[in-house]
């Protein structure tokens, strides 16, 4: 499947974004929506997903499902167990607390934000990457970071490129 990358130093948030520019993407492709910062970050229920700069990985996956399309918890689900899957890859156990959060012991680390319009699935994930213990204090539940967990700095460009063909086996789904 092709990919087609945007990527943005600031967003207000990468599923808005995808949803305001969705009649000028190609149905037949991937398209990934990435930004280094999101002034209005959001999770489930309209939460506030708290996005620094240069810190975390902001994205948005948009595929148009060629076959029936699914409920978007049931992609929610896929993507957060594939994620869970890759976090293993760098020494990091984690847990999906369903629907669309991951948690390391207790921390949230992730949350995922699936949303369909227009015939497209969006699949927003916001990842801790390198937040700082002092910097997650100021988030409105426990949270950690890669960095936390694992004590080493981790690119969000990296993670983006491990995540990609991940993305494309769940927009394969029929």
């Amino acid at each position: 499947m092709k990919i087609i990358h945007h990527h943005f130093e600031i967003l207000s948030s990468t599923n808005d974004w995808t949803k305001e520019n969705l009649a000028s993407f190609s149905q037949d492709c991937l398209t990934v929506v990435s930004s280094d910062e999101q002034t209005k970050g959001r999770g489930q229920f309209g939460r506030n997903w708290v996005s620094p700069p240069q810190k975390n990985l902001y994205v948005t996956f948009c595929f148009f499902p060629k076959g029936e399309m699914h409920e978007p918890l049931t992609y929610t689900h896929q993507f957060a167990h594939a994620i869970a899957k890759l976090l293993e890859d760098y020494g990091i156990h984690c847990h999906v607390k369903h629907p669309n959060d991951l948690f390391v012991e207790g921390k949230k680390i992730g949350g995922i934000l699936s949303e369909t319009s227009q015939g497209a699935v969006l699949i927003g994930l916001g990842l801790n990457c390198n937040m700082t213990k002092e910097e997650l204090a100021h988030i409105d539940q426990p949270a950690t970071s890669l960095l936390t967990e694992t004590g080493l700095p981790h690119s969000p460009q990296e993670l983006l490129t491990h995540l990609r063909p991940i993305l494309e086996e769940v927009a394969a789904v029929d």
